[in-house]
């Protein structure tokens, strides 16, 4: 079975100038978690075998 984990943040608000420095934290505890026993050990250290893909500040098509 294949499986993919996609994790989205975005750190500059809703069309304002503001960093928010928690979504960087908080994408490392939920990758954290996926990889760990407790979260399912999905695979997410090396980029060619990861199950985990992080999206940070995304721009809209």
């Amino acid at each position: 079975m294949k499986r993919k984990a996609i994790i989205i943040g975005n750190n500059t608000g809703h069309q304002a100038p503001v960093y928010l420095k928690g979504v960087d934290h908080d994408l490392k505890n939920y990758k954290e978690y996926l990889t760990s026993n407790v979260g399912g050990a999905w695979y997410g250290n090396d980029y060619s075998t990861s199950e985990i893909q992080i999206l940070k500040n995304e721009k809209k098509m």
